[in-house]
């Protein structure tokens, strides 16, 4: 199997693309980084608490980054996985 022929790489891909949209700045109000991922949005709170008191503002887009990507790379994985059984199923 292709790398590229699975969910895994695009949703990775997709989610690479968001980080560096917003690591570049025109993601200035990280509306794009949480409406994407709905992992930053269920936690939306507790990461904004975490923005206060953590006082780096790079420690906290890492953390930003780290969920957006093992999110989308979890997702991909499942859904690489689901079809992998239904492949295996009709054969």
């Amino acid at each position: 199997m292709k790398i590229s022929r699975t969910f895994t790489f695009w949703l990775l891909l997709f989610s690479s693309l968001i980080c560096l949209n917003h690591l570049s700045g025109h993601d200035d109000k990280n509306i794009l980084i949480f409406m994407t991922n709905p992992l930053n949005m269920a936690l939306e709170g507790t990461v904004a608490r975490l923005h206060e008191t953590m006082g780096n503002e790079e420690a906290w887009h890492a953390l930003l980054y780290a969920l957006h990507l093992g999110f989308w790379f979890a997702a991909g994985l499942l859904v690489d996985l689901i079809a992998f059984k239904v492949r295996a199923a009709k054969k």
